[in-house]
């Protein structure tokens, strides 16, 4: 319902780059727009994904993969800037998709403000966009904080509960574009409902686009947390198998680390991050599994707290 059959045409006369729409059809132009919230849907106590849709049906919201939006509400005067990567097609005309996490405290954030009190038809003002990494497709990604702008055959990725949100438009993007780029996934939660968009996922790999493994910690064991899948246990050996290819080859290979903490990491997995170049190119990943070291290129994306 959101599609224009102008842009549907161009889109199947592939005028439009699916790594790069055009600007003629970008709704964002560094420049504060509104969007209306057009539905929402819970998926889990904590996370919610919301659909907002812009003012202008015939264009894209006008993001590229790896670029944020940020959203505020005009009828507060606390600041209730937040900061989101869409879950949606970039190439999606007249709306976009967002995964929306709450931190339950007792202050009054806009967390709680955007799921427990806006209802259908609230505006909000949205910003952006804002880069945090740019994957120009084909392996080519870059990412400014790094000084990264490299061709990788590989993407690893970790990545925990709703900070899923920050990679499933590269999952997505490598997944339906013909891209050849291999990506290995490993998605940990805390329960079952917490993998947000484990269905879609498991599609991928059906579809042999991706290779995932999915992980649940075990409540059970208090110390030294392990975790479980939902068909049995799985030891720590599966981090190490879950992100790892036969193509791997340093520095041909990125790995990508969203919403774990390094603290977290270093107890859980014995994990260890070092960096390597004064100039912060690249950073050693250490992962020590059954006396096997594997050294991977690394970017950790300090995420937790925007999604």
């Amino acid at each position: 319902m959101f599609q224009s059959q102008l842009y549907q045409f161009k889109l199947k006369t592939k005028m439009i780059n699916p790594f790069d729409i055009k600007q003629e059809f970008k709704f964002l132009n560094n420049t504060q727009q509104q969007c209306t919230l057009y539905s929402k849907q819970q998926l889990n106590r904590s996370t919610y994904l919301m659909r907002f849709a812009i003012s202008q049906q015939d264009k894209c919201l006008g993001t590229r993969i790896g670029q944020q939006i940020s959203l505020n509400d005009p009828k507060f005067d606390i600041n209730t800037t937040r900061y989101y990567c869409p879950i949606s097609r970039i190439d999606d005309v007249g709306m976009f998709d967002l995964l929306v996490h709450a931190i339950y405290t007792e202050i009054r954030t806009f967390p709680l403000t955007l799921q427990h009190q806006i209802q259908d038809g609230h505006i909000l003002n949205i910003n952006g966009p804002f880069t945090n990494y740019l994957y120009h497709g084909y392996g080519t990604i870059e990412v400014p904080k790094y000084n990264i702008n490299n061709n990788y055959l590989y993407f690893g990725i970790v990545a925990e509960s709703s900070a899923i949100a920050a990679f499933f438009q590269l999952i997505e993007g490598i997944a339906i574009n013909g891209d050849n780029t291999h990506i290995g996934l490993l998605y940990l939660a805390d329960t079952l409902d917490e993998l947000v968009l484990m269905e879609e996922l498991i599609w991928y790999m059906e579809e042999k686009k991706i290779n995932a493994t999915f992980l649940l910690r075990n409540e059970q064991n208090s110390i030294g947390k392990v975790f479980s899948g939902p068909k049995g246990q799985l030891k720590t050996i599966y981090i190490c198998n879950s992100i790892y290819h036969n193509q791997m080859i340093k520095h041909q290979s990125l790995f990508v680390v969203v919403g774990l903490l390094k603290k977290k990491l270093n107890n859980n997995w014995n994990i260890s991050i070092t960096k390597i170049q004064p100039q912060f190119d690249y950073i050693l990943l250490n992962i020590i599994l059954q006396n096997i070291i594997f050294n991977y290129d690394i970017i950790k994306l300090n995420l937790i707290n925007q999604l």
